[in-house]
This record gives structure tokens, sequence and C-alpha cells, in this order.
């Protein structure tokens, strides 16, 4: 479980979706997985926040929307650039790095938003109710190109 808090707090470009929701209750959901002799009880209650935010986000409770909404609203310094660019009429040209970064992350985000209910559920040992969540597996970065080009 950690390989997915890293790759979360791996974001450079995208770094301000780890300040939103549903990024925050994730995180300490994975972070109650891998803490050591934490009580069951308490990875359930880190679960079921993290849950009730992708709906308190999405109403049909999809993971990926919620993914999705976070990177497009996403204050970043590669739409920056490429803002910049279009203002000056392309005299501003965009580093070829900072093109390659955000294609790796719009990459890593499309993993991320790939989650679903039973990746989650595995580390939770408990026979009774768990909440479910879905991911209908959209492309982020196909969407986020998308609305770049629409800028540019």
């Amino acid at each position: 479980m950690s390989e997915l808090l890293s790759k979360i707090n791996s974001l450079a470009i995208f770094r301000d979706v780890r300040t939103k929701e549903p990024f925050i209750s994730l995180a300490r959901f994975l972070m109650a997985v891998d803490e050591v002799g934490l009580p069951q009880e308490e990875i359930i209650e880190a679960y079921s926040e993290f849950v009730g935010e992708v709906y308190s986000i999405s109403s049909d409770g999809d993971f990926s929307e919620c993914v999705k909404k976070a990177v497009m609203d996403s204050d970043n310094p590669y739409r920056t650039a490429c803002i910049e660019n279009k203002k000056s009429e392309g005299k501003q040209s965009i580093s070829a790095l900072l093109t390659m970064m955000a294609d790796n992350e719009l990459k890593l985000l499309d993993e991320i938003a790939s989650l679903s209910y039973p990746d989650l559920a595995k580390y939770i040992f408990y026979d009774g109710y768990i909440p479910q969540f879905k991911s209908s597996g959209l492309h982020i970065s196909k969407s986020y190109k998308s609305m770049i080009d629409r800028l540019t």
C-alpha cells in the first residue's frame, strides 16, 4: 500500500491535488493501513471517510470522476505555462521537461483514478458492511490534454 501513497506524494506538477479531496482522505486511509498495530476500527473509519468524500464529490460514487475534477481544477505550473504561451501567441515556449513531467504525472493520475473498491477493500479485515465506490476508468490525461488544447 505504501507504493500508492508514494505515487500520490511524488506528484510535483499536480501537487495541489494532494491538498484536495478525495486525495486527502485517501492518503489518510493509506497511512492508516501502513501503520503497524493500528486497530482495525481506525482503518475502517479512515476508509469510510474516504468513501464518504467520494460520494460528496460524485453522487454516484465514481472515484475516477473525483480525480478528474481535482485535476481539471488544478492550478499548476504546466497550465500556467500553456496560458502564458497562448497569451504571447507562441512566443513564450513551454519547457520540454515541464511537458514531459506533466505527461508522466497525468499517466500516474490515470493509474490512481482507476482504483476500485476491491483494490482497497482487501486491506480491511472485517466481515461486516463496508461502503463501496466505483471507478469508471476515465482517462484523466485525455480530458486534461483536451482542456489544454482548447486553451492554446
